[in-house]
C-alpha cells in the first residue's frame, strides 16, 4: 500500500482522527475529520482500526467512541448495530 495521506485517512479508527497539516500549502486537510469536528460529533472510521484500538485500552467499541466523544466535548454517534441483538458476534 503506498503511504498517501488518502489511504492514512481510510485506516484511521475514528472519524476526527482523520485530519492532517499540509506543510505545504499551511492548511488543515482531511474533509471527513474536518466536517466531524465542526458538527463536533465522533464516529467510527475504519471498524477494524477501531475495534483494535478499543482493545488496546481494554474497552468496549461503544466504551471507546463514549469516552473519546466525552475528552473532546463532541457527541457520539454510535454505529447501529451496536444495539442489535447480533452485535456480539460480530
Amino acid at each position: 500500500m503506498t503511504a498517501t495521506l488518502d489511504n492514512y485517512f481510510s485506516g484511521v479508527p475514528l472519524t476526527v482522527h482523520a485530519v492532517a497539516y499540509d506543510i505545504r500549502n499551511n492548511r488543515l486537510v482531511g474533509d471527513m475529520g474536518l466536517d466531524a469536528i465542526r458538527q463536533r460529533v465522533i464516529s467510527v472510521n475504519d471498524i477494524h482500526s477501531a475495534r483494535y484500538s478499543a482493545r488496546k485500552k481494554e474497552m468496549s467499541l461503544e466504551k471507546y467512541i463514549k469516552s473519546k466523544a466525552e475528552e473532546l466535548g463532541f457527541r457520539p454517534i454510535y454505529p447501529s448495530y451496536l444495539f442489535s441483538k447480533q452485535h456480539k458476534s460480530l
